[in-house]
């Protein structure tokens, strides 16, 4: 079956800054496409997510990204995520505009998840993801459990002055798996799935749990409220790479989402693996 990974993240750190990696040393090395093809199958298409490198070069690691896309061919660059200050609001249209020069920008993303759930109430963010929105732009969301009620709040306003926004919610919101904590993320997840629109990854998840020790059955209750709630026409497999790295490795997550998605039919299956995450970064 053809996979898209929707989730993939790239850095070298000799040639742009990354301040977190300085906290997480296993990760503190270049991590480019060749690295990947080594660890992962065959993949149809990757998305590209940005990395939080120095705000300020972050034009420039969008570039890079497309560059990297042009010049290998051991992995399929599709699309790119780029960072955007959402923000700033209306005013971030202009920087908008030159994401656009980027044939593969296909959506932005500001990260919130270490940051205060009131980001999201914020006037300046809403007008920002409105513009996003109005660019034709979809919007990757990385939030923490508890923000996802001020997310749904902000989406619901949102889609109303946006009824075609593109929405997907990275990593299922980070739900605590390791602690077992399936509500309220539960509820808050429900919710988000009935707006229209909006996605989710599932991704990112082994690193969420004991990541010396996560098994199968820890997991499976997260993806099977996903799967139950947003249905398999709007999930689609991430990797989260290389991230995924801190807790195994990508092809123990493959396998175990794979064992998780073997009660779909076949058109399902197709939908997670490769059909949703096409149809979302409007790939072909």
């Amino acid at each position: 079956m053809k996979i898209i990974d929707s989730h993939v993240h790239l850095w070298d750190p000799h040639h742009l800054s990354y301040p977190w990696l300085a906290d997480v040393p296993a990760l503190d090395r270049p991590r480019l496409p060749q690295h990947l093809a080594a660890e992962a199958p065959a993949l149809a298409a990757a998305i590209v997510v940005q990395a939080d490198c120095d705000t300020a070069r972050a034009l420039d690691e969008v570039a890079w990204i497309d560059a990297l896309a042009d010049a290998q061919t051991a992995l399929p660059i599709a699309g790119i995520v780029a960072y955007a200050p959402l923000e700033q609001g209306a005013a971030v249209a202009d920087y908008l505009r030159r994401l656009r020069l980027y044939r593969r920008v296909a959506g932005v993303r500001r990260s919130v998840q270490n940051e205060g759930a009131d980001i999201l109430r914020r006037p300046g963010y809403r007008a920002g993801m409105l513009a996003a929105a109005r660019a034709g732009l979809s919007i990757d969301m990385c939030v923490r459990p508890a923000q996802l009620a001020g997310l749904r709040t902000l989406l619901t306003d949102l889609l109303a002055e946006a009824p075609g926004v593109r929405v997907v919610v990275d990593h299922l919101g980070k739900p605590e798996i390791a602690a077992g904590r399936l509500d309220p993320w539960r509820e808050d997840i429900a919710r988000l799935a009935a707006l229209p629109g909006v996605y989710c990854k599932l991704s990112g998840l082994v690193t969420e749990a004991d990541r010396d020790g996560w098994r199968e059955e820890q997991l499976r209750p997260f993806i099977d409220h996903a799967l139950a709630t947003f249905g398999p026409a709007r999930c689609m497999f991430g990797g989260d790479w290389p991230v995924v790295n801190l807790a195994g490795g990508y092809q123990p997550w493959l396998h175990c989402l794979s064992n998780a998605l073997e009660t779909l039919t076949a058109d399902g299956r197709r939908a997670v693996w490769h059909d949703n995450a096409a149809a979302f970064y409007h790939l072909y």
